[in-house]
C-alpha cells in the first residue's frame, strides 16, 4: 500500500470543509425546500467523492483493476454532483424540470456509465489494444464532459446572467463568474482528454491540463463562498414578486396582505379585489364543472399567480413567473400558518390584526422577498 500525498492532502481538506458546510447548512436553513435539498445533495456527492479519492490515494489493494474501479466510481460521483447542481438550478427558475434539459443530462450520464464499465471490461480482458477500445473510451469521455459543459455553460451561466441583470448585486456577479470558471474548467480538460486518447501530451499541454483541472475547484469554492456568506441567496430567483395574500376560504376575508419590493413602480395591489376575484372564479368553476378542487394557478405572459388552499385559508402569490421555490414554499406556508392559528381560524376570525405574526413565517420561508416599506405622508 502506497500513499499519494498529492491526491490525499487536497481531498482530505475538501472532505473536512464539505463536512462543515453540510452541518452548517442543515443548522441554518430549511432543508425541506427544493434548492436546499439539491444544494445539500450536491455537497453530499462531493463529500463521497472526497472519501473515494482518499481511499484511491492509498492504493490499499495494490491492484490496477481495483484502482480503475475506484476511478470509475469517483467520476460517477462528480457527474452525480453536477446533476444535483443542475436540479438546484432548475428549482430556482422553473416549476418543473425541463424535459429536454433533463434528457440531455440523463443520456450523457448513461453514456458515461456504459462507456466506463465497458472500457473496464476491455482492460481486464486485455482487449485494450483493439480500435473499438478507443472509440468506447471517446464516447465515455464525451458523456462525462457533456454533463459538465452543458450544466455549467448552458444552464448555470444563463441562470446567473438573469439573476445579475435582475438584482445588480455583487454576489450575483460573483456567482456568474463562478459559472464561467466552471464552464472553462470543463472545456479545457475535455479537449485535452480527447486529444490524449489518440496522442501523447507535450509539456505545454500538460501545464494547460493542470490549469484546467484547477479551475473547477476555484469555481466551486467561489460559489460556496458567496452562498455561505448569505444563505438566503440560495433562494434568490431572477423575477419580481408583487404580493402575498391570505384570505379565509369560506368568505374571502383578507387576513394577511404583504406587498413586496419590485421594479414596477406603478403597480397597485387591491387585495380585496384579488381575493374576491379568486373566490368568484372558484365558485363559477365549481358550479359549472362540479369540481371539488380550487384553482392552483393563473398564468399569463407577464404576470402569474399561484394559489394554495388549506383547511381554512387560501394563500396566493403574484409574480413575473412562478418557480418551484415559490410553489413549494407557499404550500409549506399554508401548513405552518394554519397550524399556528388553528384555534383562531376554527372560531371564525374577525380582524386582520390577529394574523400579523404571519409575516415572520413569510420571511422565514421566503427570505428573498422584501416587504415594501410604508411611506409616511
Amino acid at each position: 500500500m502506497s500513499l499519494d500525498l498529492s491526491i490525499f492532502i487536497p481531498n482530505f481538506v475538501g472532505f473536512v470543509l464539505i463536512t462543515l458546510i453540510i452541518f452548517f447548512t442543515i443548522q441554518k436553513t430549511n432543508i425541506h425546500r427544493s434548492p436546499i435539498k439539491y444544494f445539500l445533495l450536491n455537497m453530499i456527492f462531493g463529500w463521497l467523492y472526497a472519501v473515494v479519492v482518499i481511499i484511491y490515494s492509498f492504493n490499499p489493494f495494490n491492484s490496477d483493476s481495483v484502482q480503475k474501479i475506484f476511478q470509475i466510481i469517483y467520476l460517477m460521483l462528480i457527474s452525480m454532483q453536477t446533476i444535483a447542481y443542475f436540479l438546484f438550478l432548475e428549482s430556482i427558475i422553473r416549476k418543473i424540470v425541463s424535459r429536454i434539459r433533463f434528457a440531455v443530462v440523463f443520456v450523457s450520464f448513461s453514456i458515461q456509465i456504459f462507456g466506463q464499465w465497458t472500457v473496464y471490461g476491455f482492460m481486464i480482458n486485455n482487449l485494450d489494444h483493439l480500435p473499438l477500445f478507443r472509440v468506447i473510451s471517446l464516447f465515455s469521455k464525451l458523456g462525462y464532459d457533456v454533463i459538465q459543459i452543458f450544466v455549467y455553460g448552458f444552464c448555470g451561466i444563463p441562470t446567473y446572467q438573469k439573476m445579475y441583470a435582475y438584482t445588480k448585486e455583487r454576489k450575483a456577479k460573483l456567482l456568474l463568474y463562478a459559472q464561467y470558471i466552471l464552464f472553462i474548467g470543463a472545456i479545457i480538460p475535455s479537449v485535452i482528454g480527447i486529444y490524449k486518447i489518440y496522442h501523447s501530451l507535450n509539456p505545454v499541454l500538460v501545464i494547460i491540463k493542470v490549469i484546467g483541472d484547477s479551475l473547477p475547484i476555484i469555481g466551486i469554492f467561489l460559489f460556496l463562498f458567496v452562498n455561505l456568506s448569505d444563505l438566503s441567496f440560495l433562494y434568490q430567483v431572477p423575477y419580481d414578486h408583487y404580493f402575498l395574500i391570505v384570505s379565509v376560504k369560506n368568505n374571502g376575508l383578507v387576513v394577511l396582505n404583504m406587498k413586496f419590493e419590485n421594479k414596477r413602480t406603478n403597480v397597485k395591489i387591491g387585495e380585496n379585489l384579488i381575493s374576491g376575484m379568486v373566490s368568484a372564479l372558484n365558485a363559477v368553476y365549481k358550479s359549472i364543472f362540479k369540481s371539488t378542487s380550487n384553482f392552483s394557478e393563473i398564468v399569463s405572459d407577464d404576470i402569474s399567480m399561484v394559489f394554495e388552499t388549506g383547511q381554512y385559508v387560501t394563500a396566493m402569490i403574484g409574480a413575473d413567473q412562478i418557480s418551484r421555490i415559490v410553489k413549494s414554499g407557499l404550500k409549506q406556508f399554508v401548513l405552518d400558518f394554519e397550524d399556528h392559528y388553528a384555534e383562531i381560524l376554527s372560531t371564525h376570525p374577525n380582524y386582520v390584526g390577529e394574523f400579523q405574526d404571519g409575516k415572520k413565517m413569510v420571511k422565514k420561508i421566503f427570505p428573498f422577498l422584501i416587504e415594501q416599506k410604508i411611506q409616511s405622508q
